[in-house]
């Protein structure tokens, strides 16, 4: 009898261990924007891609009434890998930068980026940056040195505390952002679900100790029993 108590016991921790651990295999997972699926033309600020409902999209420019100055779905040549995603500015004196908000909570994020060619801009190309940020909060950032050659062969990516907004930049020589035209792709993210994220998910480790626990009880409760 005892070990029948004892190898459903352990059963039953095996199959919760599991379900857990598939659970929270679930709870996340990687995402990847490419635009292929997305309608070229020009949008404004608020864009989703129909590959995700978790990211908009929107440029720094906020001021302009012409589409033409915010958000570009094309095929860029050699500044994209198929359709990209490029920021334009309204103000021809000012660079304008991307705006990703996710709506889930996110630590992980990379994309590809181009037309990194310091000749459009005559205040020039030196850094590229993505910065993280958690409720106004800045939480992290990453900077690239661009290669400069215009074509779309370099990615920048940040993998650390949750975020749920980025913003990435072309900086120029004088560390404003670059009148350059940034453009992105193959926007890839790791998205987490349920409230306060997978940190929420119980891990298999915990229901073995549990079990652990209970098959301790258990044994002693029989020691008692036969004493």
């Amino acid at each position: 009898m005892q070990g029948t108590v004892v190898r459903v016991l352990w059963l039953v921790a095996t199959f919760f261990a599991v379900a857990i651990g598939a659970a929270g295999s679930a709870q996340a997972g990687l995402v990847t924007i490419d635009f292929e699926n997305d309608a070229t033309g020009f949008y404004f600020n608020g864009y989703q891609s129909p590959s995700s409902a978790d990211v908009v999209f929107s440029s720094t420019e906020s001021r302009s009434t012409d589409p033409h100055d915010y958000i570009s779905i094309d095929h860029f040549g050699q500044g994209s890998h198929g359709k990209g995603l490029a920021i334009s500015s309204g103000n021809p004196g000012l660079g304008a930068g991307l705006i990703m908000d996710f709506l889930k909570p996110t630590d992980f994020l990379s994309l590809e980026f181009g037309n990194d060619d310091p000749d459009q801009s005559f205040t020039g190309l030196k850094q590229v940056v993505l910065t993280l940020f958690s409720g106004g909060l800045q939480v992290g950032q990453s900077i690239v040195a661009p290669n400069k050659n215009g074509i779309m062969d370099q990615n920048i990516a940040y993998s650390g505390q949750f975020f749920d907004r980025a913003r990435f930049f072309f900086i120029d020589d004088f560390d404003f952002p670059a009148l350059v035209n940034p453009i992105v792709d193959n926007v890839a993210y790791q998205n987490h679900t349920g409230p306060g994220g997978i940190n929420n998910v119980p891990t298999p480790g915990g229901f073995l100790l549990f079990s652990i626990g209970l098959l301790a009880a258990y044994a002693r409760r029989k020691r008692l029993v036969l004493r």
